[in-house]
C-alpha cells in the first residue's frame, strides 16, 4: 500500500540519517569532513586518536592535530637534525603527540604548570585570561607524556631557557602561550637555534581570541625573509618554515 511505503521509506531515511550523524560527528573517529585522504593509510592513527581524547571524549581540534602530525612527520623524515620544544605545555596533550612521533629527539617542555603568568596577562593587549588553563600540573603532564628523554623546566619563560645547552639545536618548536610576551620571547629564544629546514608552529595566530600572539608574530618577522603560513584550524595555527639560508643570519644576529 502507498502508505506503507511512505513510512517504510520514511523510517529507513530516517535511521540512514541517524546512523550517519552517530558515525559523522565531528570530532568523531570517523568524521569524514575531518580526515585528510591519506588519513587511511596512517599506521599510527588509533594513538593519535586516543591521543586527541585525552581531555575530551569528542576529541580535540583533529584537523591542527592531523597539521601537526603531517609537519612534525616530514621534518623528521627531511632528516632535520635537532630537538624540538613546546612552550606553553598545558595539559600535555600536545607534547604527548610529539613524544609519539619522535621517541629519539630530546623533548623540552617550557611551562609553569600553574596557568598563564600574572604579568604577561596584565602585559597583553587584551588582558582577559584570568586564571585560564590553571587546571594543569606538572605531575599531570609528565603522567601522560613521560620522562625518559623529556626536559621539564617549569617556571617563567625566557628565564628557564637557561635548562637549554648553548649548542642545542632545534628540529621544530610549537608555541601556545595565547599572550604576546611569551609569544615575542619564544621567537626570539628559538629562531636563532633552529636548524635548517626546521618549523616553528605557532597556536592562535590567526584566531579571535588572542591578538598579543599575531602582534608578537607579525612585528618579529617584519623585515626577515619568512613569513607565518596559516592553517584552517580551529584557532589559525601558523607554520613559520625556517629556510636554509636564514638559519646562520639568525644566529649570528642573535648575538649582535
Amino acid at each position: 500500500m502507498p502508505i506503507l511505503r511512505r513510512i517504510k521509506n520514511c523510517l529507513v531515511r530516517t535511521g540512514t540519517q541517524a546512523l550517519f550523524s552517530a558515525v559523522n560527528r565531528p570530532g568523531g573517529r570517523f568524521h569524514l569532513v575531518s580526515r585528510p585522504t591519506w588519513h587511511w593509510t596512517m599506521p599510527d592513527w588509533d594513538a593519535v586518536h586516543a591521543i586527541a581524547r585525552m581531555d575530551d571524549p569528542r576529541g580535540a581540534d583533529l584537523m591542527r592535530l592531523y597539521a601537526l602530525h603531517a609537519n612534525i612527520r616530514r621534518v623528521l623524515g627531511a632528516g632535520v637534525p635537532g630537538a624540538l620544544a613546546e612552550l606553553g605545555v598545558y595539559r600535555g596533550v600536545t607534547a604527548r603527540l610529539f613524544r609519539h612521533l619522535a621517541p629519539q629527539r630530546r623533548l623540552y617542555l617550557f611551562d609553569t604548570f600553574e596557568g598563564l603568568p600574572q604579568r604577561d596577562i596584565d602585559a597583553d593587549p587584551v588582558n582577559k585570561a584570568g586564571r585560564e588553563c590553571a587546571n594543569t600540573s606538572l605531575d599531570l603532564v609528565k603522567q601522560r607524556v613521560g620522562e625518559d628523554g623529556v626536559t621539564y623546566c617549569p617556571g617563567y619563560f625566557p628565564q628557564t631557557a637557561s635548562a637549554v645547552p648553548d649548542d642545542e639545536r632545534f628540529a621544530a618548536v610549537h608555541l601556545d602561550c595565547d599572550l604576546l610576551e611569551p609569544t615575542r620571547a619564544g621567537l626570539a629564544f628559538f629562531t636563532p637555534r633552529m636548524s635548517p629546514g626546521g618549523i616553528i608552529i605557532v597556536h592562535d595566530y590567526a584566531g579571535t581570541r588572542w591578538p598579543g600572539v599575531a602582534e608578537a608574530v607579525d612585528g618579529f618577522c617584519a623585515g626577515r625573509s619568512f613569513r607565518p603560513v596559516i592553517l584552517p584550524d580551529a584557532s589559525g595555527t601558523c607554520i613559520i618554515a625556517i629556510p636554509a639560508a636564514q638559519a646562520e643570519p639568525e644566529r649570528a644576529r642573535s648575538t649582535t
